[in-house]
């Protein structure tokens, strides 16, 4: 029910979409449930995005491929981070338990804040060797929300649904998925 403030054209192409598909469900022809997703990782997740990135340059520093240091950008900013499994599976029951309706919004997040330093930090204390941290300008965003945590209340009434994986547990599979990477490059 919070007011919308997107910064940024993908945020803005995320209000759009809801803006446009209100309409068909209003009308009778559909049956809509928008998910908002907050972030969510884990193994196999592409190195673009904070947690795979520290996960990938640890990797590569236990094998020698980099100097011990990480590279970040904001590290002060707070995330609701779900494991990618619990993420499927709020989807998975929502298709399957939820009674359908005209239309709704439906957050699927943690509802607990993470300050990315934390969790910098907490996969740095599963690495094999020292490594030092340093904030590097290049990886700074334009657009970047001090905080970003959603309440998933709505959902947990519609399907009890339920965070089951925690965000160390997730954390160290992230960072052990990518010490199974043969090519690092």
């Amino acid at each position: 029910s919070a007011a919308l403030h997107p910064l940024g054209d993908y945020a803005e192409s995320k209000v759009e979409m809801e803006r446009i598909s209100h309409p068909c469900a209003d009308s009778g022809a559909l049956s809509l449930t928008v998910v908002r997703a907050f972030n969510h990782t884990g193994p196999e997740q592409k190195p673009h995005l904070a947690i795979p990135t520290f996960a990938r340059q640890i990797a590569r520093i236990e094998r020698g491929l980099e100097s011990p240091i990480v590279r970040h950008g904001n590290l002060m900013s707070r995330r609701d981070f779900l494991h990618v499994r619990d993420v499927t599976r709020a989807y998975r029951q929502l298709i399957l338990e939820a009674e359908p309706v005209g239309y709704r919004i439906v957050n699927v997040s943690s509802g607990v804040p993470v300050i990315m330093n934390d969790a910098l930090h907490l996969l740095l204390d599963m690495a094999l060797v020292p490594i030092e941290t340093f904030e590097d300008a290049d990886r700074l965003r334009p657009f970047d929300l001090p905080e970003s945590v959603g309440d998933s209340t709505f959902l947990r009434e519609l399907v009890d649904w339920k965070p089951e994986v925690s965000f160390e547990k997730t954390l160290a599979e992230t960072l052990e998925w990518w010490r199974q990477q043969p090519d690092l490059t």
